[in-house]
């Protein structure tokens, strides 16, 4: 769902290219630490309740 917004805000706020790569791989890192978290809280606690 970002990567499409990448060039958007590169534009719309004067990023880099640099600065653009790095949004990109917070993103993935915080999904990737996320993921996993929310899952097992899903499992332990059924997903209605989360």
């Amino acid at each position: 769902m970002v990567f499409p917004a990448l060039p958007t805000f590169q534009r719309e706020l004067g990023g880099s290219t640099a600065w653009v790569t790095w949004v990109l791989t917070a993103f993935l890192v915080a999904a990737a630490v996320t993921t996993p978290i929310l899952g097992k809280l899903g499992d332990q606690f059924g997903k209605e309740r989360l």
